[in-house]
């Protein structure tokens, strides 16, 4: 059963698969970050990461075990404005890849309404 729970740290959400974390996950308006943690005697060299308008792959370059994830983005991505990174040592070591959505207005109306900032989306709050 695939399953979406707290990740490791505020903001990140796991995904969960067979009791195992696969990966973590994080969202803003700007972009998706993805976080995986690579095998630890593997050299950011050997890795590959392929981002795609649809579709996210990253695994081991030769390896016949298949990708570490292989996902669907769940809407477009600007692949040309999405990168990765490996970061870190040892056990901390981790990959992040960040999805940049490039937001597509081609089909947008424009009523020329402003909409009312206490309702908008949930409306601005004040303590």
């Amino acid at each position: 059963m695939k399953m979406t729970q707290q990740g490791s740290s505020e903001g990140r959400y796991a995904y969960v698969h067979g009791g195992n974390k696969v990966y973590e996950w994080s969202q803003d308006l700007d972009s998706v970050s993805i976080f995986l943690r690579p095998p630890p005697p593997v050299p950011g060299n050997l890795i590959y990461v392929e981002i795609r308008a649809g579709e996210v792959t990253a695994g081991l370059k030769g390896a016949d075990t298949g990708p570490f994830i292989k996902e669907e983005t769940g809407g477009l991505v600007d692949v040309g404005e999405s990168t990765w990174v490996m970061d870190g040592e040892g056990e901390g070591r981790e990959i992040e890849i960040v999805l940049n959505p490039g937001f597509d207005f081609r089909n947008a109306e424009f009523n020329g309404q402003v909409p009312d900032a206490r309702n908008f989306m949930g409306g601005v709050g004040y303590s």
